[in-house]
């Protein structure tokens, strides 16, 4: 653990960073699923063989489901977290085909691509002195120079309404400004496209939109899951596709009003063939 609190293990990708020439940020990305499945190790199906595209311009993308449906898994995949066991998940960077597969394609693909991810920020940032210290520490182990750094905590802050906190401990944080740095975390790296599991998870209504508000205000495409269909139907945050996951397979893909309909059905039958007591 350094002094920043960063213990040099954040992602599979990190350690190929260092020994990498620094590339301008990608300007997009978009993201291919070819038959790709997910089976864990005990067996389980975390997803069916899905096909899927995200296109860099095809604005915000939710996915909704019911707990177990496979939408995390779906959003591992998605963003770079895990390889499918089948099929195959594929990354056009800048318009560049890039492939987890091969070593030198890995950390292009993770800078391009921001996963928020609380539990990593809980993991890795707690020992860190402040918050801002936490974000110093994060694009120092990446060979950020300190000029650029100063300059892009600042944007971080500023973007993610952290500027009142970023002298406290992360221990002193409540859930809401947590998110918010998860937030400012994946953003470090000024990725083309924004990951997200259930990016208000255990949140009240009103912290749940502020940490809304600013995931869909930072100018990058998000794709996300969530259980909350009032967020996906608010226009503020301009969802303009939605995917419904049930027993792990993609079963409706469209617009948000006709996807709000097509869940609140797939719940009412699921209610309906519970067995009586």
């Amino acid at each position: 653990m350094n002094a920043h609190g960063y213990n040099g293990r954040m992602s599979v990708f990190d350690s190929l960073f260092p020994s990498r020439r620094r590339r301008p940020p990608a300007q997009t990305v978009d993201i291919e699923l070819h038959g790709a499945g997910y089976v864990y190790a005990d067996g389980s199906v975390g997803c069916e063989p899905t096909d899927l595209r995200i296109a860099h311009d095809g604005g915000n993308v939710a996915v909704i489901g019911l707990n177990g449906a496979g939408k995390s898994t779906l959003i591992r995949m998605v963003g770079a977290q895990e390889s499918p066991t089948s099929g195959a998940a594929d990354y056009i960077v800048d318009g560049e085909p890039r492939e987890l597969s091969r070593r030198a394609d890995r950390p292009v693909v993770a800078s391009a691509i921001g996963y928020v991810s609380l539990d990593h920020v809980r993991a890795h940032f707690q020992r860190a002195k402040s918050v801002e210290d936490a974000l110093d520490g994060y694009l120092e182990h990446h060979h950020v120079p300190p000029t650029e750094r100063a300059a892009r905590i600042g944007d971080l802050l500023a973007a993610f309404d952290l500027g009142e906190v970023r002298h406290m401990r992360l221990d002193a944080l409540d859930g809401e400004r947590l998110h918010l740095l998860a937030m400012a975390v994946a953003c470090c790296h000024l990725p083309a496209m924004l990951v997200a599991d259930e990016p208000t998870r255990g949140l009240d209504e009103i912290s749940s939109a502020h940490v809304a508000q600013r995931l869909f205000r930072y100018g990058r495409p998000v794709v996300f899951t969530t259980h909350d269909v009032e967020l996906i139907a608010d226009e503020r945050y301009e969802i303009r596709r939605v995917l419904v996951m049930d027993e792990a397979h993609i079963v409706f893909d469209g617009d948000p009003r006709h996807a709000t309909d097509f869940y609140t059905q797939l719940i009412r039958s699921k209610y309906q063939a519970m067995p009586s007591r």
